[in-house]
């Protein structure tokens, strides 16, 4: 399946949370993270499948809910850890300049 992807330069070298998640896989070469990316939208497609032989539509739907339940308390978890980063620096800087 192709799929271009790049690892170096633009958003990669300049946006955190990127650059994280790109170290956090291994720093893989380009096409590495083409491989990873296949696999996981043939993944998400076997899911799919899955969901809709199985239990139809309703199946499909509730597949759909979890996803977003899902990404509703990631967020929520990915905005405390920020908020509780921030407050965390915030003190280090406090204690430095004191």
């Amino acid at each position: 399946m192709p799929l271009t992807v790049g690892v170096r330069g633009g958003a990669v070298q300049s946006h955190p949370s990127l650059r994280y998640s790109h170290g956090l896989s291994g720093n893989p070469s380009a096409h590495e993270l083409a491989t990873m990316l296949a696999c996981v939208g043939l993944a998400q497609n076997f899911a799919a499948l899955r969901a809709f032989s199985v239990e139809g539509g309703r199946g499909h739907m509730a597949l759909h809910s979890r996803y977003f339940q899902i990404r509703k308390y990631a967020e929520v978890f990915f905005f405390r850890v920020t908020y509780y980063a921030a407050e965390t620096l915030q003190l280090q800087l406090e204690r430095q300049r004191i």
